[in-house]
């Protein structure tokens, strides 16, 4: 019995031996590498190439000897910045002086000519469909440049101009009976802060004007305005917003110096900023536009990029040439911002 029980275990061991035998080792795969990305040819910015700008200004006051150098050497300098600025290629830029701001407006709708300097009130009437990209731009106090300009309503130094103050140092708005029983003042030349004014008086009490307020009295220039406000001619009047820094000196030096000769000071003795304090400020307005037709020169955005870079570059090197365009200084615009404009024209067309 021993015999057979180790004959029977010699054999299943043989048997386990050959069933190894028989086993193949599992074959190890290794894992597969990522498929590299494919290498991105790297081509350079096509340079931007245009045949023939048309820019077109508007005659405005310009003097006969200012449109000739428009003509003469804006073309240069434009062709100039806007290549270095926008990394393009112009053949020729040609500037031409429109026979009227509205002839120039249309002219610019229907695509003959690409860029045009214009009044913003003239564009909103007539611009169509054209593309605005920059306004005339003025420096804030923070030093940024903003569209347009503004005007402050101030209170002078007159018994019922600190009424005013008071009354608008408490928050609430002026009403029109207050507003109609002070003795105004502007400066009738600035069309712009009386605009502005208009436009103010039009919006906070439904529809008045200036031409409805009882008393307004017109003045030659602000030196003139703010003499009247130091002796209480006026009780309220319109400002530019940096006036009263220009004006600070004369308006409290004495108006007889002690030699006994006269001056052309206020004789205030008050600080001017405390003395004209302000009730209110008014929108901003802009006046100059610069306006790109709908053609293929401006599609891709390059060029309206370009024209906003290239004004500033020339408000830096060639001051001189700036007025030629309409404004000393631009920054880009959107439509909306020359809502106020839209409507101040509304307001003098009813």
């Amino acid at each position: 019995m021993k015999k057979k029980g180790l004959l029977l275990l010699v054999l299943v061991l043989l048997l386990v031996l050959a069933g190894c035998r028989k086993q193949e080792p599992e074959k190890v795969v290794p894992p597969e590498e990522p498929t590299p990305p494919p290498v991105e040819e790297i081509v350079p910015e096509e340079t931007g190439e245009i045949g023939e700008l048309a820019v077109e200004i508007s005659r405005g006051s310009l003097t006969t000897t200012q449109l000739t150098t428009a003509v003469k050497e804006l073309p240069a300098l434009l062709e100039q910045y806007l290549e270095e600025e926008g990394d393009l290629e112009i053949g020729k830029v040609k500037v031409t002086v429109g026979a009227s701001h509205a002839a120039t407006a249309e002219t610019l709708a229907k695509g003959n000519i690409d860029l045009a300097f214009l009044p913003v009130e003239v564009f909103v009437l007539y611009g169509g469909e054209t593309q605005l990209l920059c306004v005339d731009a003025y420096e804030a106090d923070n030093g940024m440049l903003k569209p347009g300009q503004q005007a402050l309503i101030c209170a002078a130094p007159t018994e019922y101009g600190g009424q005013l103050a008071q009354r608008a140092g408490t928050g609430k708005p002026l009403s029109w009976m207050e507003v109609s029983h002070a003795r105004w003042g502007i400066v009738a030349e600035d069309e712009l802060r009386c605009d502005a004014f208009d436009l103010w008086l039009w919006d906070e009490y439904e529809g008045e004007r200036m031409e409805t307020l009882p008393d307004v009295k017109r003045y030659g220039s602000y030196e003139a305005l703010f003499r009247a406000a130091a002796v209480g001619e006026v009780d309220a009047l319109v400002l530019p917003d940096d006036i009263r820094a220009d004006m600070a000196g004369l308006w409290n030096l004495e108006a007889v110096a002690e030699d006994g000769t006269t001056t052309d000071g206020f004789g205030r003795t008050e600080r001017i900023w405390d003395e004209v304090p302000v009730l209110d400020i008014t929108e901003r307005l802009c006046t100059t536009a610069a306006a790109a037709a709908e053609s293929e020169v401006f599609a891709d955005g390059r060029l309206a990029i370009a024209v906003e870079r290239a004004l500033a570059r020339m408000a830096e090197e060639n001051r001189d040439m700036m007025p030629l365009l309409g404004a000393e200084r631009f920054v880009s615009a959107e439509s909306g911002q020359l809502d106020p404009v839209r409507r101040l024209v509304t307001m003098k067309t009813e």
